[in-house]
């Protein structure tokens, strides 16, 4: 009886020793609150590369919950609890809980990368595990895997300690004073940044935020990383993390999402068409879209040829467009005051083509033939038609004593100026001194010529059109037109009084108009 009940004494001893020690266990693990960093998951990203990723959080984590009384759970813990546990991995997107919760884990840190127009994306979640709520998450975006990965390390940081940084364990609790804050002490950490673009004018956003409208331009911001990024119409953004310190300039190149078009004629200035959009006609710059585009001269002189070309984003493109002059004739005869048919020279705006009669090809826009007889000339403008051929029929007279200018007849010859007499000397002094003056007027002609030339080469060459040049040349050009007529006619002059002063001669000053050129002409008979 006594052994009895001494060995029945001695089971329920053990019995409730074992009770006590199977429930030790589960106390001493509440008191350490457990985070999970669970292997990231993604497309079109080797594993290799996402166990990189995750491991940049459980960095984060281990920063963030420093003195916290959270233990972060290693890889090697969590893969040997899952295996035991028959668990595998995650592949769900749903079941990151539930896989913690398992582990023993309260809270559980998960990952999706995804490839998006060639830019990585992460986003990151937050749980609690015993309700299964989202606490926080955070989103990172970067063009390479190494951003992503510094994105990471600080996201994951700052996305846990804003959650999780005040957690205490009871393990740490204790009694003692409570020291006060001590004495305040204001600090500033903000210093001058200095933001500038190719090209000029980009908007700046510094973490999101509209900092700038325009640069350059110079803004304080507080010291330590931040996200720039700089927008501009026409151009793709350009993105940068910064480590603001005092000094730093932050210069972003935004690459353009368009093409340019350089064009260029031969001859020069010749008016083009955009994909049947007329440009102009000054060697235009054009922005252009990236794809197929049609460029063509659209000039009523000449035909309408050109180029297909297909352009491509950020590229710069020159190419040159030769014309074709669309083609008439005229047909030509020459036939003196009796009806006769003769030969004579004929010309085309001041270009020898044959003699008459004859039949000539030409462009449309050609103004002006001549028929020249030697004592006689014949001169008309021309009106053609594309592929038509225009009769001209040179009417001669061939009884005059001079040559006939255009414009004139032999008629206006007939009469001469008689020299004024005892005033010879006076008629050559002033015929000098009047011809002098026209060749200052000639010289300040060819000046402002070469300078109507070099303005012309000037805005050849530019890559923009500038109106304030384009203006300039056409006042050099109208310049030049008023010495070389104010020159010409003075010269005339002076040689007119000059001879008057020296012969008894015959002498006119015949106008010359045409489409052209004007001026005048001297005539003279000498006895």
């Amino acid at each position: 009886m006594v052994g009895s009940s001494f060995h029945r004494t001695l089971f329920a001893f053990l019995t409730f020793s074992l009770a006590l020690a199977s429930e030790w266990p589960a106390t001493a693990q509440t008191s350490v609150r457990r985070l999970a960093v669970l292997e990231f998951q993604g497309k079109k990203v080797d594993a290799e590369t996402l166990t990189t990723f995750s491991d940049a959080v459980r960095s984060g984590a281990l920063e963030a919950l420093a003195r916290t009384g959270i233990d972060v759970m290693t890889r090697e813990n969590m893969l040997t609890l899952m295996k035991d546990m028959g668990k595998g991995e995650c592949n769900e997107g749903e079941c990151e809980v539930e896989t913690a919760r398992n582990i023993g884990a309260d809270f559980v840190v998960s990952g999706i990368v995804v490839n998006i127009e060639d830019r990585y994306v992460v986003t990151l979640k937050l749980h609690e595990t015993k309700g299964g709520s989202l606490l926080g998450s955070e989103m990172a975006k970067a063009k390479t895997q190494l951003e992503i990965l510094d994105a990471l390390h600080e996201q994951s940081r700052e996305l846990i300690r804003a959650h999780l940084g005040r957690e205490r364990s009871s393990a740490h609790a204790r009694e003692g004073h409570i020291a006060a804050d001590g004495d305040f002490v204001a600090k500033d950490d903000r210093i001058l940044v200095t933001f500038e673009s190719d090209p000029l004018g980009a908007t700046v956003l510094l973490d999101g935020d509209v900092l700038c409208k325009e640069t350059p331009c110079s803004r304080s911001v507080i010291a330590g990383r931040h996200d720039v990024e700089m927008q501009k119409e026409r151009y793709d953004r350009a993105q940068q993390r910064i480590d603001a310190k005092k000094g730093v300039v932050v210069h972003l190149n935004l690459p353009a999402n368009f093409a340019v078009l350089v064009v260029k004629t031969e001859p020069g200035g010749l008016s083009i068409s955009l994909d049947g959009k007329p440009q102009g006609n000054h060697a235009p710059v054009l922005e252009v879209d990236p794809g197929a585009h049609e460029v063509v001269i659209d000039h009523p002189c000449f035909q309408r040829s050109g180029e297909q070309l297909v352009l491509k984003k950020n590229e710069r493109r020159e190419i040159k467009l030769t014309g074709s002059p669309r083609q008439s004739a005229i047909a030509v005869t020459a036939e003196n005051e009796r009806g006769d048919e003769v030969e004579a020279k004929v010309f085309i705006d001041g270009v020898e083509v044959g003699t008459t009669p004859g039949t000539f090809t030409t462009g449309v826009c050609s103004k002006e033939v001549l028929v020249d007889f030697g004592r006689d000339q014949f001169r008309s403008s021309l009106k053609l038609v594309e592929k038509e051929v225009a009769n001209i029929r040179a009417k001669l007279r061939t009884d005059s004593t001079f040559p006939a200018m255009a414009g004139t007849s032999s008629a206006d010859l007939s009469r001469p100026l008689a020299p004024q007499q005892g005033a010879t000397s006076g008629w050559q002094t002033a015929g000098l001194i009047t011809a002098g003056v026209g060749a200052f007027g000639v010289g300040i002609g060819v000046y402002f010529g070469l300078k109507a030339r070099s303005i012309s080469n000037d805005l050849a060459s530019r890559e923009t059109f500038s109106s304030a040049k384009d203006d300039d040349r056409k006042t050099a050009i109208t310049l030049q037109y008023v010495g070389y007529a104010v020159g010409g006619v003075a010269i005339a002059s002076g040689l007119t009084m000059y001879l008057f002063g020296r012969h008894n001669s015959n002498v006119a000053l015949v106008p010359q108009v045409s489409p052209r050129y004007a001026g005048v002409a001297l005539q003279a008979r000498l006895q």
